[in-house]
């Protein structure tokens, strides 16, 4: 037996004894961890000078991201860093963790993609040279043919998890417009048939007709209000009847979270799975509060949450229950509670006009489109 000193890379302790040594590093530097999320250290403190200095510390790994109000408070940070554990400066932020930036500091804009990473999985899939798609899926046969055969797959279970796992990836960053598609066909995960790996490519296919799409953020015009979309799809899976959930936040007209998933429960009616969605949204907004607590962002509540169903509203409004309302789980109308309290408020809106309609059911293409332009996907 072997009495370590220090973890070796790849064991099971590794990750955690070097998180905490880099946590301790930077909290003897004046940090404090995030609350909301332990990957995240902030810097807070005002000079003698009364001079308010902020530094925001992102570690994923061996990766990080740090950025600051203050030039040479940031280069004596990074400076102090480096001494610790000789890190390499890598300057302004143009690709992390697979996802490209660009900047624009005159308009004070961001745009996010992966379009190297999308290459990459063309290149590796030999579909450089495909026939691109407009839509994501295919409205009238979302899980391919029954004639589509790739005979030369070897272990079509292990490829068709691989392709959706690099899939996966992009819908959680800078595609949202695959979310919807790639939660469906993640289902079949476990036994894959050869049309499922024909629907997986068909993604693609809409990768390389798609791949100049950027996510923009900020502006002159960027509205900084925090809001949200909510939408379900009632009951429109085949296999168990269980109806989907959509819902997007946006922060500065740009989205900042979004999730396209299946509800826990069945819904007996359209207005109780509207609920269970609305249900879902706030839970995820309330996440995204305390992180913006922890990094000092005023935000102004309520915070609008916007939906299409009236009856949902007015259920998520009233306190009374109802006969038909009696059988809904008890975790679903914890939300009662943070709308009396007036942290958020749900509004009406058309389903033209709501963008979380594109993660709950297959669109035609012109709403598609729309939904796409509500997203903040802007051709590079």
């Amino acid at each position: 037996m072997c009495h370590l000193l220090s973890s070796l890379y790849r064991l099971k302790q590794a990750a955690y004894n070097w998180y905490e040594l880099l946590r301790a590093v930077l909290v003897h530097l004046g940090f404090t961890r995030c609350k909301a999320d332990y990957a995240v250290f902030i810097y807070h403190h005002v000079t003698n000078k009364g001079v308010h200095v902020i530094c925001i510390i992102a570690w994923h790994v061996d990766d990080g991201l740090a950025g600051s109000n203050n030039r040479k408070f940031l280069d004596w940070i990074k400076g102090r860093i480096a001494e610790r554990f000789g890190i390499a400066d890598l300057g302004p932020v143009t690709k992390h963790l697979g996802v490209q930036y660009a900047r624009s500091h005159t308009t004070c804009e961001l745009w996010m993609h992966q379009q190297d990473y999308i290459v990459y999985l063309l290149e590796e899939h030999g579909l450089c040279e495909c026939n691109p798609v407009s839509l994501p899926m295919d409205p009238s046969f979302p899980f391919g043919h029954d004639t589509d055969t790739y005979p030369d797959i070897s272990n079509l279970e292990t490829e068709y998890c691989k392709l959706i796992g690099e899939l996966l990836y992009l819908a959680m960053y800078t595609c949202p417009d695959i979310a919807l598609a790639i939660m469906k066909l993640s289902q079949h995960n476990a036994n894959p048939k050869s049309r499922h790996y024909a629907a997986a490519k068909w993604v693609l296919h809409y990768l390389a007709g798609t791949l100049s799409y950027r996510v923009h953020y900020g502006g002159t015009n960027a509205d900084t209000t925090v809001h949200g979309f909510s939408d379900m799809d009632w009951a429109m899976s085949p296999e168990d009847r269980i109806s989907i959930t959509g819902y997007v936040w946006y922060f500065y007209s740009s989205p900042i979270s979004h999730a396209s998933k299946k509800q826990t429960t069945q819904a007996l009616s359209s207005v109780e799975s509207e609920y269970m969605a609305l249900t879902g949204a706030i839970q995820d907004r309330l996440w995204i509060k305390s992180f913006c607590e922890c990094l000092k962002i005023p935000l102004t509540l309520p915070l609008n949450l916007y939906a299409d169903n009236t009856g949902a509203i007015a259920l998520s409004e009233e306190a009374a229950n109802h006969t038909r309302t009696k059988h809904i789980d008890l975790r679903y109308h914890f939300i009662r509670g943070h709308i009396e309290a007036g942290t958020f408020l749900p509004i009406w809106v058309s389903t033209h006009r709501n963008s979380a309609d594109i993660f709950t059911k297959a669109l035609p293409c012109s709403t598609f489109v729309t939904h796409c332009a509500g997203l903040s996907l802007v051709a590079g």
